[in-house]
């Protein structure tokens, strides 16, 4: 699929790579005709605007319907009609070959603007409404200019600007054809095109066929031949044919006035609908796929005890701090935040206190380790207990950054759980099911 729109009567429109338009109902995708009269042979391009009509653009013809009747015609000679966008007043701009006047716009009558009006370029591939009435406008030999009331600033990016789309704050992210140093995803941040990289993502490293930024914020990136990717802050959730895509060519971006996603590949399309259950994973950016346990934290990050990492999640973007990069060692087993606000970490044979972007080791008794720490918990009165596993199993209270006291089996059973009790003490849970309450009083 190359084109989708939905028209005010809620109708989805398609256009095929081979020229063909459909029409999907919510149950069914419908072969559709143009209505007899009509000049257009070969659509090109088809767009929705906001009056409710539907405009089919074909070589030298535009035409809008409204209904099943044709309510506009415009013969365009030269009609470049890939790219089509609306301005704030309900105006459709429109582009022509290599001419004078290549931006062309059409209401009740078509007028077309070149350098006369003060736009710079004539080869241009690609034009988007700025939202403030002005246009974006891609040049095929690399130029990007934005021309606002007869004046214009121009960048040179060196190659052709296939797709774009606008951000939520106005920001402009471009897709740059080809792949490599000043290609694929970009961004223009502060007068200058930079890459958009994250830990997992090189967006210089995919030839970009659609941009789309959806009701909540997130950027949906279509490649050519390399999936199709969704982008919120860092966090980066990839799709191709493994896992269901149709297919790994994306040209096509739409959001449904129900916040589907729908994605048209050269094999098929797609439907997206946010899960109740947001995933993360490697793909996100999690250190590994093995999580031994996840904490909330009062200031509202998550933290992930992983395999060779220590992940932690702000505002669904996620951060790791990894194994000889920080990390004191390559498992981190349990997750502890304090009355205090201070995290405490099982790493390895060990207990840390991380604070401050750094991590402390608790003093062992004997300086002998403590074992794997396998569960962690603080009372009412703000002792942290700790059963550690190792030879031998051991239960452990801290005070003060200080081991306390250390309770081994037969006076405490081996601990498969730990939790606190309200009126304090904690609870043990054995491998055989048993309870046991405990206090600080009655263990000692």
């Amino acid at each position: 699929m190359y084109h989708i729109v939905q028209t005010s009567d809620g109708f989805l429109w398609f256009l095929s790579l081979p020229a063909d338009i459909y029409r999907f109902d919510g149950i069914r995708f419908l072969p559709w005709s143009l209505p007899a009269g009509a000049p257009i042979d070969r659509s090109l391009n088809i767009f929705a605007d906001h009056a409710g009509g539907l405009w089919v653009l074909g070589p030298g013809d535009i035409v809008r319907l409204k209904g099943a009747a044709v309510s506009s015609h415009f013969q365009l000679e030269g009609g470049m009609f890939q790219s089509v966008t609306e301005a704030p007043d309900g105006s459709l701009w429109v582009l022509r070959g290599n001419t004078d006047a290549p931006l062309c716009r059409v209401t009740d009558s078509l007028k077309c603007f070149g350098k006369a009006d003060g736009i710079p370029i004539s080869d241009i591939q690609s034009v988007l409404a700025d939202g403030n009435g002005g246009f974006w406008l891609g040049g095929q030999a690399g130029g990007l200019v934005h021309w606002h009331a007869g004046a214009s600033e121009k960048y040179n990016l060196g190659n052709e600007v296939f797709s774009w789309a606008r951000g939520p704050d106005g920001s402009l992210w471009l897709g740059i054809s080809g792949e490599g140093p000043g290609k694929g995803l970009q961004q223009l941040k502060d007068g200058a095109v930079k890459p958009f990289v994250t830990p997992t993502f090189n967006g210089s490293s995919f030839d970009i066929g659609t941009l789309m930024f959806d009701h909540d914020g997130n950027l949906w990136v279509g490649t050519k031949a390399k999936g199709l990717f969704r982008i919120h802050g860092n966090a980066v959730e990839h799709y191709d044919h493994t896992n269901g895509l149709s297919g790994d060519s994306v040209y096509a971006l739409f959001e449904d006035r129900e916040g589907i996603v729908w994605a048209g590949t050269t094999s098929g399309v797609d439907s997206f609908r946010d899960p109740p259950v947001v995933t993360f994973s490697q793909v996100e950016g999690l250190g590994s796929d093995l999580p031994a346990g996840v904490l909330a934290s009062r200031d509202g990050t998550i933290w992930v005890a992983n395999a060779g990492s220590l992940d932690h999640i702000v505002n669904g973007s996620v951060s790791s701090i990894r194994s000889g990069k920080g990390l004191p060692g390559d498992q981190v087993t349990r997750l502890l935040e304090d009355r205090s606000g201070n995290l405490w970490v099982g790493v390895d044979d060990g207990l840390y206190l991380f604070k401050n972007g750094r991590f402390r080791r608790l003093p062992e008794p004997d300086h002998q380790p403590l074992g794997m720490v396998i569960g962690l918990i603080e009372d009412i009165d703000g002792n942290i207990w700790a059963e550690c596993k190792g030879k031998p199993q051991k239960l452990v209270r801290i005070r003060d950054f200080q081991v306390r006291e250390v309770f081994l089996a037969p006076q405490v059973p081996p601990a498969w759980k730990l939790a606190p009790d309200p009126n304090g003490g904690i609870w043990i849970a054995t491998r055989k099911g048993e309870w046991r309450r405990q206090g600080v009083q009655q263990i000692a």
